[in-house]
């Protein structure tokens, strides 16, 4: 079989397995849309998206991003640690997945750099966590540049990447503070 026919039978198993736990449609969509990610991106990453949002529509009808946009995004991000990435390409492999879904579903430019700047900025936090590396300015700013460089292959207008990326690092950076509840005060 094909690499998309595995990555969809991945995904409908999960989805099928999913049913027996709950009947929450969102969540059978995120996490078939999550399994099939993973299995095409051991194949092909460029299409972590489209078969994200595929394995989703299996389910049933898809009406919000973040039913699989998570999910696709956070998939690329394992896949490009797998690889042996850096953490940059790791963050924008989790930004472009996001997009993908999001031009999939027919958003606009600037919506889908919203989510991929998101998604982006999220795996950066993540990656500095793991080295123990949150803090301080220069933490912020390779989160920044995640979520800028993933706003601006989205194509979205120049004001609204430095927003994006702004606001992308911003949340970020709180949640990856908030993970630690030790060193963790409202500052």
């Amino acid at each position: 079989k094909d690499a998309k026919e595995i990555a969809l039978a991945a995904g409908a198993a999960t989805a099928a397995t999913t049913a027996m736990l709950t009947d929450d449609k969102g969540r059978k969509m995120e996490y078939a849309s999550s399994a099939a990610a993973k299995v095409m991106g051991i194949y092909d990453d460029s299409k972590i998206g489209e078969i994200a949002l595929e394995a989703a529509k299996a389910v049933g009808e898809v009406t919000d991003f973040s039913e699989i946009g998570d999910g696709a995004g956070e998939a690329a991000a394992i896949i490009a640690t797998d690889a042996g990435k850096s953490d940059e390409d790791i963050a924008f492999a989790a930004g472009k997945a996001a997009i993908d879904v999001a031009k999939a579903m027919k958003e606009i430019p600037d919506k889908a750099a919203d989510y991929g700047s998101v998604a982006a900025a999220k795996a950066m936090a993540d990656r500095l966590e793991l080295e123990d590396n949150y803090d301080g300015e220069d933490a912020a700013q390779k989160i920044a540049q995640a979520a800028q460089r993933a706003a601006e292959y989205a194509g979205a207008k120049k004001n609204v990447v430095q927003r994006l990326a702004a606001n992308a690092a911003g949340k970020a950076a709180a949640k990856a503070a908030m993970a630690d509840p030790l060193r963790a005060s409202d500052e």
